[in-house]
């Protein structure tokens, strides 16, 4: 696969979205924002004072939310946009029904579960935090006390079925041989009848779906092979951990580790070390993971800068880096934050400038 550069959009803002058939994006125009909806021509749909700062895709559907707080839907096939019927919504997470959203202020603040046929809430919680996954039979997330809980969906029942004290987990001993309470730093996904998570430090914990039982425990450094506060270990905390449900594995880029965990045998294995050098070598800041695809798609460095100035594939069944792009190393202020998204045919990535780039993609 190669990759040349398309189109370079100047002034894009925030958040973009790519398919196989479009570009979705946010451009700003004065003190205008416009909504952009790019096939073959670019056309404006949407115009406010307001700008959207989350976009999420959902087979024909986009949906949006404003800074203001007003939620949107952009019906891609009709390219027709409605307000949502909640005064404040930030998308979370997203199944083919049910969209988790929270409202309110930071004090008041709730989190709920949106039906998206029905246009309607069907629950409602201040349990929640921010760190939450969703199907359409189960919605699970952390509370503020440091417990993970589950909740059954059932049109508009929603029944607890569990909860986990992340604390009950034995604690971790720091550098300085101070213990410290389990925390969680991410909720993974679901595989079978798993819900993997992790947890500080450096832990993989999968609980029983149907119960919360714990079922495994895996300290990373260990399974991998690394002493626990050797400085390579500290870079496992980086990088984002995919769950790959058709190979059934949790892959991750973590800075110069390339590692997979195989969840039928729970083996854990380095595939790829970039190396010591970290002036002169790869560090991987985020990628992204698309179901199915062997690629994962990248921002990092590769000569010893503090913020990312590439964007890159990695090919995890090739285990190298198979195309970068590093448009930003003559740019001292300018830097990429956010993954890039990636289709069948395009890749783009957005820089804190706000340039949009877009790659062509082709055997």
């Amino acid at each position: 696969m190669k990759y040349l550069t398309n189109e370079i959009i100047t002034d894009a803002h925030l958040i973009f979205v790519i398919s196989s058939d479009f570009i979705f994006y946010q451009k700003k125009n004065d003190k205008r924002y416009q909504l952009i909806f790019n096939t073959n021509v670019a056309n404006t749909i949407f115009e406010s004072d307001s700008y959207f700062d989350y976009a999420l895709l959902t087979g024909s559907t986009l949906l949006l939310r404003s800074n203001n707080g007003d939620g949107y839907i952009f019906d891609i096939n009709n390219k027709a946009i409605k307000k949502i019927g909640i005064e404040l919504i930030v998308p979370q997470v997203r199944s083919s029904i049910f969209l988790c959203y929270f409202e309110g202020g930071i004090f008041t603040r709730l989190y709920g579960v949106f039906n998206l046929i029905e246009n309607k809430s069907v629950y409602k919680s201040a349990d929640f935090r921010g760190r939450i996954i969703l199907d359409d039979k189960f919605v699970i997330g952390e509370t503020p006390e440091n417990k993970i809980v589950c909740y059954a969906l059932n049109n508009d029942n929603v029944t607890m079925l569990w909860d986990f004290d992340i604390q009950s987990l034995k604690k971790y001993i720091d550098g300085y041989d101070e213990p410290h309470n389990s925390e969680l730093v991410s909720v993974i996904g679901t595989y079978t009848d798993q819900i993997w998570l992790h947890v500080k430090d450096r832990r993989l914990v999968a609980l029983d779906v149907s119960t919360g039982n714990l079922q495994y425990e895996i300290l990373l450094y260990e399974a991998l092979g690394i002493p626990q506060h050797h400085p390579a270990t500290n870079t496992l905390i980086y990088g984002d951990m995919h769950l790959d449900k058709i190979n059934g594995k949790i892959k991750s880029l973590s800075w110069r580790y390339y590692w997979e965990l195989d969840l039928i045998s729970l083996t854990a294995t380095i595939k790829k070390d970039f190396g010591s050098d970290y002036n002169n070598t790869w560090r991987i800041t985020k990628s992204k993971f698309y179901e199915g695809d062997k690629n994962l798609y990248f921002i990092g460095t590769t000569k010893g800068e503090t913020f990312s100035k590439a964007v890159g594939v990695f090919d995890t069944e090739a285990c190298e880096v198979v195309w970068y792009d590093e448009p930003l190393s003559e740019s001292p202020s300018i830097f990429f934050s956010n993954v890039p998204q990636c289709s069948d045919k395009h890749l783009g990535v957005l820089d804190t400038g706000g340039t949009l780039r877009i790659y062509d993609r082709f055997e």
